[in-house]
């Protein structure tokens, strides 16, 4: 493996590792003008100050991500992982706000105390930070455990783009 793979499963890693500590830290693995964009809602997060609203919601909960695959090149990265969030407790403004990663939560009665969700996140890396990723995940898994009904949200938020508002 050459030292930039290696480089890079580092830094993945590294951001997991402050993500799991709830320091917005973690931030500081993603580039300035980062875009990540989650494929089953079309939701696109965009630049620092959509990465900090993205790091209150997943911080506003005790959320845990395990890692179970991770490789790398010298220029990408693909991170497999469990994403395992507490759903005691009402769903809080921010969370209604913000909705839930493209799924409106407004009206959730969860199924489950403990959502799990099994999440592929494939990066782009320049310069030492993740510039661009993707985000693969189950919304119709997602929705049923959090007992939503219809998926994404029915208003254009569902492909908002965070960072044109």
């Amino acid at each position: 493996m050459s030292a930039a793979a290696q480089a890079n499963l580092e830094l993945i890693k590294a951001w997991l590792d402050a993500h799991n500590r709830q320091d917005m830290k973690a931030l500081d693995y993603l580039s300035d003008d980062v875009e990540i964009v989650e494929i089953p809602t079309g939701v696109i997060w965009r630049g620092r100050q959509d990465m900090e609203n993205l790091a209150r919601l997943a911080y506003s909960r005790k959320s845990d991500k395990r890692l179970t695959h991770i490789f790398a090149t010298d220029n990408d990265a693909c991170v497999e992982y469990l994403t395992v969030v507490s759903l005691t407790g009402a769903v809080s403004d921010f969370e209604k706000e913000q909705g839930l990663h493209g799924i409106d939560g407004s009206n959730a009665t969860p199924t489950v105390d403990v959502l799990e969700l099994a999440v592929c996140f494939v990066c782009e890396i320049q310069d030492g930070k993740i510039r661009r990723a993707r985000e693969y995940w189950d919304a119709g898994g997602m929705a049923r455990q959090l007992g939503v009904h219809g998926g994404q949200q029915d208003s254009d938020e569902s492909a908002s783009h965070h960072g044109n508002r």
